[in-house]
């Protein structure tokens, strides 16, 4: 399966051109494409603004996005277990709610 960092580069039209968007080095696209995800933001911004079929967040964290996306929703909770923020974590990391009380 693509990761988005490959899928952005297929919609560019290969390496040197996602190189050339994102204003880097190809090799840090290379490197890109094998961890899944874009870790310079102002890049990952650049490429979603120039490939609308793959968005900022797929690209930084690398969800895949619509009902079934790989990342894990964490919710912090006041004292009470009133929800406070909800908000999508990386995929892989599964965190507990956060409470804001003391022990």
């Amino acid at each position: 399966m693509e990761n988005a960092a490959q899928k952005v580069v297929r919609l560019l039209g290969g390496v040197t051109k996602a190189a050339i968007v994102a204003q880097v080095n190809p090799k840090s696209v290379y490197l890109w494409m094998d961890k899944g995800i874009i870790t310079q933001p102002q890049a990952a911004r650049r490429l979603a603004l120039a490939c609308s079929e793959v968005t900022l967040e797929e690209l930084l964290f690398g969800l895949n996005g619509g009902p079934n996306g790989g990342g894990v929703k964490s919710t912090a909770t006041s004292c009470n277990d009133t929800p406070l923020v909800s908000e999508v974590d990386a995929p892989g990391s599964p965190l507990a709610a956060a409470t804001a009380c003391a022990a």
